[in-house]
């Protein structure tokens, strides 16, 4: 019983949810059938775990006031039933967090009845409502394209005909619906497209884009189609001067979008970010960093009070790469509660631990080392890089030497890290040590020889871009040299 569909959609509903379900199908006006309210009243007593020995099929029969034997067919019938019910239910409550489509719902239906008075009545305070109405995204042109369609309804019904004025204006905002959405999708199929490496074509996105150049002034009044307007000429032009024109367009109409599309377009600006640091383009970590605190100030890391354990890591990282010390040592304090409590501690020590690196705190740095966990195998690998590198700052050169090897067992053997990690974690093993060896040995070579085998170093560095680490590396050169 615990796999029925019916059984497995209540399991998703939250617990106010459920309560209101009850309540639906106690309601005559939704259900007329008393089994029906039985059933849903004896699976709401085993919500949420539905417990096989709380649902069988004998004890809902015998639940149910049935006195004949389990007949298998009805309790089908009555399963299916409810569930459409649960379906009716769910399409009620969609309506009902949608105020603006319950009003054009309600208009209409009094335009029909010829109610003109609570009509006028109920137009006022809706058109209140759009002009309010700080998101002005695709769903905001759609309301306002209804409400024109229906005052050009309700005007021929009464014999009342404009100039074509209000069936202009919904065509204008038809035209700002479709030009968002289809930019909107552009930009996440672009995306897609390059993720697979896979060309992305879409003729009738040339014609928006078209559209959009040309009249750039008359849209205006359409702030989430110009934000994704921009995105998509970063996306295609790829160059940094259409990111700031897209960062600078999208900050200043960010309170103006919703929260789908911020989160959209400062997410593309993210990626893009990120592809020019890994290119070696450093000044895009600031960039990186802004935008992350962006992020973080209108909640859109958040997902249901939790915030992921990978974007809590990225943020540290990047906060200290821009040397962000004491904000970075903030957020991992203050935001440790939004992580989950499955992966708490173990992000909380590793970034905390990365901090005190940071700061050459390495008293407070190696226990917090100790307590992160290995149980996923990217805390590991990035505790032995933390590791790696303290021991060549504090010049440990035994546990430097022992730690190579740990560390290139553990890469051998994890079937997780591909085989490109593989080699990138690899060359951060085999130059630490080549350097860690250089710097040892500096002493004792000549000022030809050393140089000589510093050039050859740097050379074969310079020359492997498959690195992890690498600017890290570089700055170990630096400072040898």
């Amino acid at each position: 019983m615990s796999r029925n569909p019916l059984i497995s959609l209540l399991k998703s509903f939250k617990r106010k949810e459920m309560t209101r379900f009850v309540q639906f199908v106690d309601s005559p006006y939704f259900n007329k059938h008393k089994e029906v309210r039985q059933l849903v009243n004896l699976l709401n007593s085993s919500y949420p775990e539905f417990a096989e020995q709380d649902c069988n099929s004998n004890l809902l029969w015998n639940g149910i006031g049935q006195k004949k034997p389990l007949d298998k067919k009805k309790l089908s019938m009555l399963f299916t039933y409810t569930q459409r019910l649960a379906l009716q239910f769910l399409s009620s409550e969609e309506l009902n967090s949608d105020s603006l489509s319950q009003v054009e719902y309600q208009l209409q239906a009094l335009r029909d009845r010829k109610q003109y008075k609570l009509y006028q009545k109920l137009k006022r305070s809706h058109v209140s409502t759009l002009e309010e109405s700080k998101e002005m995204d695709a769903k905001y042109f759609l309301h306002k394209s209804r409400f024109f369609h229906e005052e050009n309804a309700i005007l021929n019904q009464r014999g009342i005909y404009d100039k074509g004025e209000l069936v202009d204006k919904k065509l204008g905002m038809l035209d700002r619906f479709y030009l968002t959405e289809k930019l909107k999708d552009a930009c996440e199929l672009f995306q897609r497209a390059k993720g697979k490496k896979q060309q992305f074509i879409s003729p009738l996105t040339d014609f928006a884009l078209q559209e959009i150049k040309t009249n750039i002034s008359n849209y205006s009044d359409a702030p989430s189609l110009v934000a994704y307007f921009h995105i998509y000429q970063m996306l295609i032009e790829n160059t940094n001067e259409y990111f700031f024109i897209a960062k600078k367009s999208i900050n200043q109409y960010k309170t103006q979008l919703s929260f789908d599309d911020k989160n959209n377009t400062y997410n593309s600006l993210l990626n893009f970010c990120i592809l020019r640091i890994n290119k070696g383009e450093q000044q895009f970590r600031r960039e990186a960093f802004e935008l992350f605190k962006i992020l973080l100030e209108e909640k859109l890391l958040i997902v249901a009070d939790v915030l992921p354990e990978w974007h809590y890591k990225n943020i540290a990282t990047i906060g200290l790469l821009v040397n962000e010390v004491n904000w970075t040592q903030k957020f991992v304090e203050e935001y440790k509660s939004f992580l989950s409590e499955e992966h708490r501690e173990n992000a909380y020590n590793y970034n905390l631990a990365s901090v005190y690196y940071q700061t050459k705190n390495y008293k407070e740095m190696f226990p917090l080392l100790l307590r992160v966990e290995y149980t996923d195998w990217r805390y590991a690998v990035a505790a032995k890089v933390l590791l790696l590198k303290t021991y060549y700052d504090i010049e440990e050169g035994e546990a430097l030497s022992s730690l190579y090897d740990s560390f290139r067992q553990y890469i051998k053997r994890n079937k997780n890290i591909s085989e490109l990690q593989s080699r990138r974690y690899n060359n951060l093993i085999k130059f630490t040590h080549r350097i860690f060896n250089l710097k040892v040995q500096k002493g004792y070579f000549s000022k030809e020889k050393f140089t000589r085998e510093f050039e050859k170093l740097h050379t074969q560095i310079k020359e492997t871009a498959q690195c992890f680490n690498r600017n890290w590396i570089l700055e170990k050169m630096k400072e040898l040299s």
